[in-house]
């Protein structure tokens, strides 16, 4: 009996919980939108550091575009810093524009759901610190 609610649980975390980022729609996110007085590239590497830094606030798989001037990162949920600690469910989207050479907009965004242990505000305003270079990590 045990067996059967355990792979119940099971089934049904995995099922909602590994739809590609691609396939979600904005109802799926809850979105934060800044102005970054930092360039783009330099948003982005901090980013990235942050995240390595304190594991659990997301994998990340990013590109800059230097053409169009953007960088855009999408978040897993894992620990560590590589792909081999990257699990398949989305965690969340990150994209930087350049707005001028000095100052960038910044969209977080964060996939819904009730199994985090923090709250979205806390993730989001994380990332953003991190964007920032403030590499401080959650209690």
């Amino acid at each position: 009996m045990n067996k059967v609610i355990l792979a119940a649980i099971l089934f049904t975390l995995s099922a909602c919980a590994s739809t590609p980022i691609g396939k979600l729609t904005e109802d799926d996110f809850v979105t934060k939108e800044v102005l970054l007085n930092k360039d783009y590239q330099s948003a982005y590497r901090n980013l990235i550091s942050g995240l390595r830094s304190c594991p659990g606030l997301g994998v990340p798989f990013g590109n800059i575009y230097t053409d169009i001037r953007e960088a855009h990162i999408d978040l897993y949920m894992g620990s560590g810093d590589n792909s081999a600690m990257a699990t398949k469910n989305a965690y969340g989207t990150i994209s930087f524009k350049e707005v001028s050479p000095h100052q960038t907009s910044a969209q977080y965004r964060l996939v819904k759901r009730s199994v985090y242990k923090l709250s979205n505000d806390t993730i989001l305003n994380h990332w953003q610190a991190f964007s920032d270079g403030i590499n401080q990590c959650p209690e």
